[in-house]
């Protein structure tokens, strides 16, 4: 008995001091408001080897994120093995997980995906299939992301004018096609582990 209340202590200890430790886990928390998300931003281009003069002019800001499903409670991941199609299957964030969020002073918005070099594009032609997809941004990458107040956020589609949602009977992939948000439609946003 009392080596077990000695390991309880040590573990509950080394526990304590991990959870003090703030920066190595500051990241877990989810953003929750647009400001917040704002405020990490830097100026920069929406493609990261493409700067241009343009998008500086543009009034562009970026930062890189992760998305995490409600529905699945997993993180969004470009699945490379399947068309670079968006799944919300991601145990941890990871390389296939890292999107860059950017935003113009117009209020467009787009995701770039590291893994495949690419924009996330709505897919109109392929039943609003999201893809990163694109080496270009145009009207299928323009995103509108919202806070809701609890912790989730609504990503829209310009394009379709309809809500980015996890479809659990498709693998759990995204489709931008859905006219409202509701649980299925809902993702926090985190900024990517140091």
């Amino acid at each position: 008995m009392r080596k077990a209340l000695v390991a309880l202590t040590a573990g509950l200890t080394l526990l304590a001091g991990m959870l003090s430790a703030g920066p190595a886990f500051a990241d877990e928390t989810p953003i929750t408001s647009k400001e917040e998300l704002q405020a990490k931003a830097q100026p920069g281009s929406r493609s990261p080897d493409n700067a241009s003069s343009v998008e500086a002019a543009a009034g562009i800001s970026c930062h890189d994120v992760n998305l995490k499903s409600r529905a699945t409670g997993k993180w969004v991941s470009v699945r490379l093995n399947n068309n670079n199609r968006l799944h919300a299957t991601g145990a941890s964030p990871g390389s296939w997980e890292k999107l860059r969020w950017c935003y113009d002073d117009a209020g467009n918005e787009s995701f770039w995906s590291y893994a495949a070099n690419r924009f996330v594009s709505n897919r109109l032609n392929n039943g609003n299939l999201m893809q990163a997809y694109s080496s270009g941004f145009n009207g299928w990458e323009e995103f509108y992301t919202y806070a809701l107040g609890n912790g989730y956020w609504c990503v829209y589609s310009w394009a379709s004018r309809t809500y980015a949602s996890t479809r659990d009977n498709e693998g759990d992939v995204l489709r931008a096609n859905r006219s409202e948000c509701n649980g299925w439609e809902q993702y926090q946003i985190h900024f990517p582990p140091s």
